[in-house]
């Protein structure tokens, strides 16, 4: 039921939309805003000047932002709030990933400060050099070693970071844009950014029930067995990070405060302040323990479902590590070491619109009783008869998950609702967010999803993880908000694809073994000829493993007649059925047509010690990026901003970071940005007690950092990025509905609250 037959229901006066006088704006959608002059009964006589007309706490609310006049009623309402939202930003992932209670000790390195004004002068401090394989010190458990090192690389290699440890004072590796494991919202980058125009903040607490097992279970015990998840981990993460979170407010009182509803988030902004938004972003959350959260530990904002399916429905199918994931926490044991049973892998439908495939799933094993191996925990490709019954392979197409809500699901959505909660569809499955929208049409309550990408006009994307055009078209009818991610990863131009060909036993797409060491392919050009900057090559092994060490892969570029060799594996060990990512550079002035084939190298022959046979290992599928020069990352966030805009009518589109959840950002811009930064004076009309700075180039230690070169390489470099978006010729005006972005959440939040007495 929509605004306007509420309205008759309810049996409040209506006036049409009509020929609106010069001064007037209509407005496209509802807005309940706080005004100068509440009235308890309007007189309104005509047909022109009101857009829309809402009732709140059983007073009028008009819903536009200008003088409405008519013969016998006038109300004069405020400007909308100024300043720009980001829906999606994790400031205690310190606290997460196998941390201890002191934020010490996990994957995450570097701890984010508390008080501004102390911490500026703690930085370095705050922000240390790191061990760049496994991210602590000396270890004399081999095993644990090893196992922090392979997940160190793994995720690194996501993105293609190359992993060095130089922090403190020089920060010459990090903070980087494409590092996922190190801190990018210190304090004073968080100030930097509130600084440079923002004014609301949903502060997210996340984890990985899987991975912080990896990194503090799995050690040197012969005979131990497989870890198993833990009843009650998500919730006393999230309560630890949420404690960091209103302390970190607390210590900050004077430019940031926790909203606990859409009228105090509407007095903080005007304060001058920060908004913050407590949110609840885990896997495995009870109903009773999310209930909790809201009832006792101010969290507002809800992700019901994370990476893996849970008693509330699917999650979007989009990353092969997730598909492992589900398996660990939802499938059953086996009675040897607790070894998994491979029943909890993602079904899938096929939709020819989606590109991405899950590959031959990884299954974690103990090694038991194996002293040599000391019971270590081991990713394993799973078995061929339980590959082929999972059906992967059976059509063409992309997969997606079938699973949408469950009961369970249905129930949550609809307390969360009559709570007033803000309830974020992100990460949900095709049919979990179809059946979400449903049931929110039906209670005409506002949703969001808070970080994501929308889909080509034709539906088609590479997941289901991208929002489809006509979910986000009805989140924005609802009064809702989208948050845009950042990575600004459509800049990068396939230059070869080697595609999986159909896996059957005892088939490989190539082999490298005593008997072949190389293999190469001529690249696909393009009818232009722009200037490479750099390569990106992702790699996807088979079921043989690279061994590590001495066994290593090159990959051998031929430029002009001349072959280039860059070592990709480091003498790292790479898991079979795992999926690498490198970037590499090119020589100054390279072009396109300049590279004529790519190859691989390996030396499968070498020897790690005097028993070791030949390390035969195999690939199914390689793909080359070029990074062109033509390609500006600004120029592509841009016009994916303005198609949302299109699709949402105009409003409702925020920034969705996703920043310290382990995604990457945009790393460079084709253009250099003009020092000091202004973009924040120069977009919206501000109120009197609000006067943005200018800001020079962010300096960490001994660095500064440029946006040009480094991108969005911490949270403090946001206001960069917005004033390159706003110096960018394709710019159009995109920056002012983004710096309304925090009075759109502000708006829709209150709806929330006037939607949820009738639910």
């Amino acid at each position: 039921m929509g605004w306007r037959n509420k309205l008759r229901v309810w049996g409040f006066v209506w006036v049409s939309t009509a020929s609106v006088a010069a001064a007037q704006t209509v407005v496209d959608s509802p807005r309940v805003v706080d005004t100068p002059r509440v009235v308890d009964t309007p007189r309104i006589t005509d047909d022109r000047a009101l857009d829309l007309v809402s009732p709140y706490a059983n007073k009028w609310v008009v819903g536009t932002n200008t003088q409405i006049l008519t013969p016998d009623f006038y109300v004069v309402l405020p400007p909308p709030l100024w300043g720009w939202a980001d829906l999606h930003a994790h400031p205690a992932s310190h606290l997460s990933f196998g941390a201890n209670e002191r934020g010490e000790g996990g994957i995450f390195w570097g701890y984010p400060g508390l008080n501004y004004e102390a911490s500026r002068s703690l930085l370095l401090d705050d922000l240390p050099g790191c061990a760049p394989d496994k991210h602590g010190g000396f270890d004399a458990d081999p095993v644990r070693h090893e196992t922090h090192k392979t997940i160190i690389s793994t995720i690194d290699n996501i993105t293609g970071f190359e992993h060095r440890g130089f922090g403190a004072p020089y920060y010459t590796s990090w903070p980087h844009a494409r590092s996922l494991v190190h801190q990018q919202m210190h304090v004073t980058a968080i100030r930097r950014a509130y600084d440079g125009g923002q004014r609301l903040m949903v502060a997210s607490v996340t984890d990985n029930q899987l991975l912080s097992a990896m990194w503090t279970k799995v050690h040197f015990d012969p005979g131990g067995a497989l870890p198993v998840p833990e009843h009650g981990f998500d919730y006393e993460s999230a309560l630890q990070q949420l404690r960091f979170i209103h302390e970190l407010a607390t210590a900050n009182y004077g430019w940031m405060e926790i909203a606990l509803s859409g009228a105090d988030a509407r007095r903080i902004i005007r304060a001058n302040k920060m908004a913050i938004i407590l949110s609840a972003e885990m896997d495995s959350l009870t109903h009773q323990e999310i209930v909790r959260l809201v009832t006792y530990h101010d969290v507002r904002h809800v992700v019901p479902i994370h990476l893996i399916n849970n008693q509330f429905g699917g999650t979007a199918v989009y990353n092969d590590t997730f598909n492992a994931a589900n398996n660990w926490v939802n499938g059953g044991r086996r009675p040897d070491y607790n070894n998994l049973r491979n029943d909890a892998f993602f079904d899938v439908t096929f939709d020819p619109r989606l590109r991405f495939r899950l590959s031959r799933p990884q299954t974690l094993v103990s090694e038991g009783f194996n002293v040599v191996q000391g019971g270590a925990v081991w990713p394993r490709e799973v078995d061929y008869a339980t590959y082929n019954s999972l059906g992967y392979d059976r059509t063409s197409g992309g997969h997606r998950n079938p699973l949408g809500l469950t009961s369970a699901g249905r129930n949550l959505l609809r307390e969360l609702a009559q709570q007033g909660v803000l309830i974020d569809l992100a990460h949900m499955s095709q049919n979990a967010t179809e059946q979400a929208l449903r049931l929110a049409e039906a209670w005409d309550y506002p949703v969001m999803n808070s970080h994501t990408g929308i889909r080509a006009p034709d539906e088609t994307a590479e997941s289901e993880r991208a929002l489809m055009r006509d979910h986000a078209r009805r989140i924005g009818r609802l009064g809702g908000v989208i948050g845009l991610g950042t990575e600004g990863a459509a800049a990068r131009h396939p230059i070869l694809v080697q595609p999986a060909i159909p896996v059957a036993e005892n088939t490989v797409y190539i082999r490298f073994s005593s008997a072949r060491t190389t293999a190469q392919w001529p690249i696909v050009r393009s009818a232009e000829n722009p200037v490479v900057r750099r390569l990106t090559v992702r790699i996807s092994t088979g079921s043989d493993h690279l061994r590590g060490g001495n066994n290593r892969v090159w990959a051998r570029v031929t430029i002009r007649g001349r072959t280039h060799e860059h070592d990709l594996s480091r003498g790292q060990s790479w898991p079979g059925g795992s999926v690498r990512e490198i970037s590499i550079g090119v020589p100054a002035g390279t072009r396109l047509h300049d590279i004529e084939r790519f190859g691989l190298r390996a030396n499968p022959n070498a020897r790690n010690g005097i028993f070791d046979q030949a390390d035969n290992w195999n690939l199914q599928e390689v793909r080359v990026f070029a990074t062109l020069e033509g390609l500006d990352p600004v120029g592509t966030w841009l016009a994916e901003y303005h198609d949302l805009l299109d699709v949402m009518n105009g409003r409702g589109a925020a920034l969705g970071t996703d920043i310290n959840g382990f995604a990457p950002q945009m790393s460079f811009a084709q253009d250099r940005v003009n020092y000091p930064l202004t973009v924040a004076q120069r977009v919206g009309r501000k109120p009197d007690n609000v006067r943005p700075p200018s800001l020079p180039a962010s300096v960490l230690g001994t660095r500064r950092f440029e946006f040009h070169r480094d991108g969005i390489a911490h949270y403090g470099m946001l206001p960069d990025f917005l004033q390159a978006a706003f110096d960018h010729p394709q710019h159009r005006n995109a920056l002012l509905p983004l710096f309304r972005s925090a009075n759109d959440v502000v708006v829709m939040w209150e709806h929330c609250a006037i939607a949820a007495e009738q639910i």
